[in-house]
């Protein structure tokens, strides 16, 4: 069988290089030659299919003598189809080669210089998180990300472009956002029908402790949170058995050890907080005495999302306060709100927060509330359980150890008189009743300034 080297191209080259070879030796080097092209050529081949083309490139050779451990050739990196020229040797010896690109050298010269690259450098930024984007410079803004859903994408984008210009004919199909099994989404609906079903306590407490306890349902959490947003939204003045229900999945979630509760935390404040310091709560404007439990459960709620992840939002903690304060220091706010936020500040920064925040304000408050609880208004009920809760936060101040008192000798009809003329009269009457001076003094001491 013939080579595909003759023996005179392989004489040609031993010659070139000043050796002389036998027709022997020049017949076994044609053999091996020809063995070594057709291993690169299979090899070039297999690296053309691995990259899923039909069309062999020269990068495919260069792959293939890399995987061969043979040194590649050099000055063939062009992508650009190369023109072959042809010339006669003599009778029936044609020589190919390639043609050179004339390049006038006057414009070479003349040409504008290429732009300089920019340096090369190398940053690191979270894309996602549990499935959220985090807002920073690197990742898309909001606006751009709704107009990128807007784009068709895929082997179908040529055709919905074509069906733009038509618009009788054209199917527009929503585009789904996140893909949730199916156990998953019979999770979520018998999760919730369960837990706004008073009839059955039952069901609405295993419901309640599934969300408690499940450590495969991180997924389902922002549509937890949606849903709570949702709800608190739309129906706080119609419903407070579903406010209540709604506390209680957002309890449910904060105790699940499993769930990364960290980036829903901003998400989740709002419907909790306006829970615990809205206007007004239910159907009944008139009367929201019957919405203080919920008030209570929402702070509790919130006090435990600062405790919980207060380390990782360092400002969660002194936002939430400042949201209390300044309901507090609302007079157009109900009564309702006003008892909302005495119990937030009193549970956000302890007693530091009732020290500062809360004490030199009480008498301010007092006179707020006077002349309703003096009077026989449609509100009295209302004004007195913000004063008892008022009187009961004050009382914590009495285990506060950064507070020291000192005995002077004062009698306690000047103590009784301080602190008439400190936190106001009705309040005043509310500790002096308990009869301990201990903490009359530890009020008294909390007021002066430092």
């Amino acid at each position: 069988m013939a080579s595909l080297v003759s023996i005179d191209t392989i004489r040609d080259n031993s010659e070139s290089m000043g050796v002389r070879l036998d027709d022997e030796v020049a017949q076994a080097l044609a053999s091996d030659v020809e063995y070594r092209l057709r291993q690169i050529m299979a090899a070039s081949i297999e690296v053309m299919k691995e990259s899923g083309r039909t069309t062999l490139y020269t990068k495919d050779l260069e792959m293939a003598a890399k995987l061969l451990d043979i040194d590649p050739p050099l000055g063939y990196q062009s992508n650009l189809g190369l023109r072959w020229g042809e010339a006669t040797l003599g009778a029936g010896q044609p020589l190919f080669y390639i043609e050179d690109e004339e390049v006038d050298f006057e414009k070479v010269i003349n040409a504008s210089l290429p732009k300089v690259p920019r340096e090369v450098t190398m940053t690191a930024h979270w894309t996602a998180i549990e499935g959220v984007q985090p807002q920073v410079p690197m990742n898309p803004s909001p606006a751009e990300a709704r107009m990128n859903e807007l784009v068709p994408r895929g082997a179908t984008t040529a055709h919905a472009l074509g069906a733009a210009g038509n618009s009788d004919n054209a199917t527009v199909k929503p585009a789904a956002k996140h893909i949730l099994s199916v156990e998953l989404q019979m999770f979520f609906d018998k999760v919730i029908s369960s837990v706004i079903d008073y009839e059955k306590d039952d069901l609405r407490s295993a419901a309640l402790s599934a969300l408690r306890t499940e450590p495969a349902i991180h997924q389902l959490l922002p549509y937890f949170v949606s849903y709570v947003t949702e709800r608190v939204t739309h129906d706080q003045k119609v419903d407070i058995k579903l406010m209540e229900s709604m506390m209680d999945i957002c309890d449910a979630m904060i105790d699940n050890e499993s769930l990364f509760m960290d980036l829903y935390v901003e998400k989740l404040c709002p419907p909790i907080l306006t829970c615990a310091v809205g206007k007004y709560l239910g159907p009944n404007t008139q009367d929201q005495i019957p919405t203080f439990p919920l008030r209570r459960k929402a702070v509790s709620i919130l006090r435990k999302l600062a405790i919980n992840y207060g380390e990782s939002s360092h400002t969660l903690r002194s936002r939430l306060g400042r949201s209390f304060l300044k309901r507090f220091l609302d007079n157009k706010q109900s009564y309702g709100s006003h008892y909302g936020s005495i119990l937030g500040l009193a549970n956000m920064g302890g007693t530091d927060s009732i020290r500062v925040l809360l004490l030199p304000n009480v008498k301010l408050f007092e006179e707020f509330i006077r002349d309703e609880i003096q009077g026989d208004g449609p509100r009295k009920a209302e004004a007195l359980e913000c004063l008892k809760v008022l009187v009961e936060t004050l009382t914590t101040l009495k285990n506060d150890k950064k507070v020291e008192v000192e005995e002077n000798g004062e009698s306690e009809e000047d103590l009784r008189t301080a602190l008439v003329d400190g936190i106001g009269p009705l309040a005043a009457s509310e500790i002096l009743k308990m009869g301990d001076m201990k903490l009359v003094k530890i009020l008294l001491k909390s007021l002066i300034p430092v």
